[in-house]
């Protein structure tokens, strides 16, 4: 065995929830050692770039590398869960009844499908939509209707083609779209248990339920697994029509039972992946590894295999391509074109490179998982207004963006970013020092304020809170009352719309730099509301608007530097409305990012942007299902959102929830930021007021004047 250990890369957590740091310090008898990805396309490029020697990865991440030219350099070692008889991880099959007399394809014209009811709006959902499009496009194309959403187009094409049928499950994301199709389209429910309401907990919805709608007599085909389909059938008394065979793709059948099952498209087992140049020496090392009688279970663990199925060496070892190219149908079935690509994709506008690899990650992941429609990325220097001028569909904003997105240019969002536990959302308020005199935010007046930005949470906060009890001098814009208010005010981030205010300034430079070790100063990535608490603790300033969340990791950032030598939690309080401050005290809560569409936008392509986003959160977005095992979009090192808030709430776990239902949780809860921001006034003068006023009074004597001179 190698003398120099070899680099496995795992994940934080094996697939049965295992500590994978507490297995690897347990490899000291192996010749392995490991690194910890935090996804396995992280380990993908771990090992491309000899960070790390091999690694587990599933059929879609290899699809990805095999369109991948910087992630081509592997070699497929083993394959998991494997032996010589079962060579995928399952086959799909067209199971028909023989009573409904197809012998070809055509002849599925007007027959009753049993279909599986594919949800990409279900986090746990055990069936790939690329399976389905592949079945339903190979036998229904759709007709990509340009005037309805991409999700209508595949249930219009299927109502047209088949005679009464079951799809039961969510359509579209959005509750009421969803209705509104069930009802244009009450064919595809008319086979259902349930037709007028045709859901997720229908007798015939999943991969059990289409076998039943079958077996049951009322359908003449259903979409299935192949070892679902024969355990079905072969249960005894379960089926009252029992009669069936499999439809093969060139329109022959075969015997249920066939020794040789007509497959229309395989799903590819795990495998083991190692760089090319270490491929041979890792399948040796294994080999010998795995013989060993003191080898420990956990290692086996770390291969998502099992003592009993250990992972089964593959000679020769294969390129990825080479591998998905072995299994029937799997690379046609991800070739196929279908409506939701080219003009149909939702182009979602980046404004900094590093989004837009990630945008182009998360745009690979999403296809090869059968999301529709597809989504395109674009580099643009000002998002808001290329999503405005119908340049791009999406912009994906934090909540410092949200006022100018919606006011001047005139946006909407359609999805938000929360936290699972909506009492970790993001927090603004007004922090002072706990030594200083403020009781009340009027008492701020003619003092030096640090905000993140103008217009952002903090400052637009603030003025809500103002505006509503006067404190504020009646000048428009709002900018001018409050730089008005403030004898001096420090902004992180660069705005046009502080040239002219001679008291509004952007925060020094040197406040970037608060990470300091033993003395020494270390840049972190520029963070606005850090730089704005620094203008606070060791600027100058009165007040900070910031949320009293990040405090801690601010604090921790600035250990070692003498300014902020004793500074501590507690040497900072949130000032509120009243006397009787709070250290919980918040101007207001919101979501950490929206995203957003220009808000005339149509309502089938607002249908498209609900959809894909809907099914990128529930497949990349909940931590415990198996394809966020492949991208997690709300890591750090991937996510278009806000992380800004993940050093200090680490453990908390993102989601993206449609805003109609957001606002209705936040109705419930004071100070909501959204809503704030939805209601507030435009600014406007008594003095702006009484021209007004005047200049109608004035049209009102000179039309009368003209009525007079007339008769």
């Amino acid at each position: 065995m190698n003398s120099v250990p070899d680099t496995l890369c795992v994940l934080p957590k094996t697939p049965s929830y295992y500590s994978a740091a507490q297995i690897c310090e347990k490899l000291d008898t192996t010749p392995f050692r490991c690194i910890i990805g935090v996804d396995r396309l992280d380990c993908m490029k771990k090992v491309s770039l000899n960070e790390a020697d091999f690694a587990v990865f599933e059929a879609e991440d290899l699809l990805i590398s095999a369109d991948d030219v910087h992630l081509t350099d592997v070699l497929i070692t083993h394959r998991i869960h494997a032996s010589e008889q079962k060579k995928w991880e399952y086959g799909v099959v067209a199971v028909v009844s023989n009573k409904a007399n197809i012998s070809q394809l055509s002849d599925l014209k007007g027959k009753r499908l049993c279909h599986p009811g594919n949800n990409p709006f279900s986090a746990n959902y055990d069936w790939s939509e690329v399976f389905s499009l592949y079945f339903e496009n190979r036998v229904a194309p759709q007709l990509c209707d340009k005037g309805v959403s991409v999700e209508e187009n595949r249930i219009k094409a299927l109502a047209e083609f088949f005679g009464e049928s079951c799809k039961a499950g969510v359509w579209a994301a959005d509750p009421e779209i969803d209705a509104q199709l069930k009802s244009r389209y009450k064919s595809m429910c008319g086979l259902c248990d349930v037709p007028s309401v045709c859901s997720q907990r229908d007798k015939y919805w999943g991969r059990q339920g289409a076998l039943y709608c079958l077996s049951d007599c009322l359908g003449d085909i259903a979409w299935s697994m192949l070892k679902d389909a024969k355990l079905h059938f072969s249960q005894v008394g379960v089926s009252v029509c029992e009669d069936v065979s499999l439809l093969c793709p060139d329109g022959s059948t075969k015997p249920l039972n066939s020794s040789d099952p007509c497959v229309w498209v395989t799903r590819p087992v795990p495998v083991i992946a190692a760089k090319r140049a270490k491929a041979e020496d890792i399948q040796k090392t294994l080999k010998q590894v795995l013989a060993m009688p003191d080898t420990p279970d956990d290692f086996i663990r770390l291969l998502e295999s099992n003592v009993m199925v250990p992972p089964l060496e593959l000679t020769p070892s294969l390129t990825p391509n080479d591998y998905l190219a072995s299994a029937p149908g799997y690379l046609s079935a991800n070739a196929m074109s279908i409506c939701g690509q080219g003009a149909r994709a939702v182009s979602v506008c980046v404004s900094t490179l590093q989004d837009k690899i990630k945008c182009d990650w998360l745009s690979s992941v999403a296809r090869v998982y059968g999301l529709q429609p597809s989504l395109s990325c674009l580099y643009g220097a000002d998002c808001l207004f290329s999503v405005a001028n119908k340049s791009a569909d999406v912009v994906i904003v934090d909540t410092d963006t949200l006022m100018p997105a919606v006011r001047d240019h005139n946006l909407k969002p359609l999805l938000v970013q929360l936290p699972i536990q909506l009492k970790k959302a993001k927090t603004v308020s007004a922090v002072v020092k706990t030594n200083s005199s403020f009781k009340k935010l009027s008492d701020l007046k003619g003092k030096k304020a640090c905000f993140s930005s103008v217009d952002g949470m903090g400052w637009t906060s603030f003025t809500i809170k103002m505006q509503k009890t006067d404190s504020l001098e009646k000048v428009c814009p709002y900018t001018k009352a409050i730089s008005k208010f403030f004898s001096e005010i420090c902004v992180s981030k660069p705005s046009p719309d502080v040239y002219g205010y001679s008291n509004i300034k952007i925060c020094p430079a040197e406040y970037n730099e608060i990470s300091y070790d033993e003395g020494e100063i270390h840049e972190l990535s520029y963070d606005d509301e850090a730089v704005a608490f620094q203008c606070l603790a060791i600027g100058g300033g009165d007040v900070a608007f910031i949320s009293t969340d990040s405090i801690p990791q601010f604090l921790e950032h600035m250990k070692g530097n003498p300014e902020a030598e004793g500074l501590t939690v507690d040497s900072f309080r949130a000032l509120c409305d009243s006397s009787s401050a709070k250290h919980e005290c918040q101007l207001s809560w919101g979501s950490y990012s929206q995203v957003m569409v220009r808000d005339k936008i149509l309502l089938s392509r607002e249908e498209d942007v609900r959809s894909l986003f809907t099914g990128l959160n529930n497949l990349f977005g909940h931590i415990n299902t198996p394809s966020t095992r492949t991208f997690n979009m709300f890591e750090k090192s991937n996510s278009l959102f806000d992380t800004s808030a993940y050093s200090s709430l680490e453990s908390v776990q993102q989601r993206l929830e449609q805003i109609e239902d957001f606002l209705k949780k936040a109705k419930l809860r004071p100070d909501n930021y959204e809503i704030a921001v939805r209601s507030m006034n435009k600014c406007s003068t008594p003095s702006s007021a009484s021209r007004v006023s005047l200049s109608l009074t004035t049209l009102l004597v000179f039309i009368c004047l003209i009525l007079r001179n007339n008769n």
